[in-house]
């Protein structure tokens, strides 16, 4: 259940957002009257770091991707800020990757606890050779999620603070 949940429920709500903001308001609305990309941005970028330490701080196994699934859809939420179509397209891309392999991982996390009875991360010592396809695919799909995305949009609409920021800081910690 989990895994379903992790896939669509967070990912339907970051997609509606997108949906909204194009639609029904256009991206130039985002700083018309109210800096409302910004307050996004750096709400975003606080995000993802408070949310990679809180990950890094877990003991469980399920706990700690849950923080990691808040931290992946700041991430989101800093493209959409960037109100520009390639913030926007690396937004979209990041839902769809996050649904996958955010899944997968906690796939892996449900067969970790059928195996050995728990989550409790300091129980897993030899895990990778009792279940070694199930680590091949927590391991793929672990790389994918601290995959450091380009800053290129960032850097496009002149958020570059934002790109250091995040990209420097966040992705370091999710190596932990």
């Amino acid at each position: 259940m989990a895994a379903l949940l992790a896939s669509v429920q967070i990912e339907v709500a970051a997609y509606a957002l997108i949906r909204i903001l194009l639609a029904v308001f256009q991206p130039v609305y985002l700083n018309s009257w109210l800096p409302l990309a910004s307050i996004i941005g750096w709400s975003a970028a606080a995000g993802i770091i408070v949310s990679s330490i809180m990950a890094i701080a877990q003991k469980d196994f399920k706990r700690m991707l849950a923080y990691s699934s808040v931290g992946q859809i700041a991430y989101i939420g800093l493209g959409i800020s960037l109100a520009n179509p390639l913030g926007i397209i690396g937004a979209l891309l990041h839902i769809l990757n996050h649904a996958f392999m955010k899944s997968c991982l906690f796939l892996v996390a449900g067969g970790i606890k059928q195996q050995i009875g728990s989550t409790d991360i300091t129980k897993f010592e030899g895990l990778g050779r009792r279940m070694p396809l199930t680590m091949l695919a927590f391991t793929v799909a672990a790389l994918s999620m601290v995959g450091i995305p380009p800053p290129a949009a960032s850097l496009a609409s002149g958020t570059w603070h934002l790109a250091l920021l995040t990209e420097a800081i966040g992705s370091l910690l999710r190596l932990f």
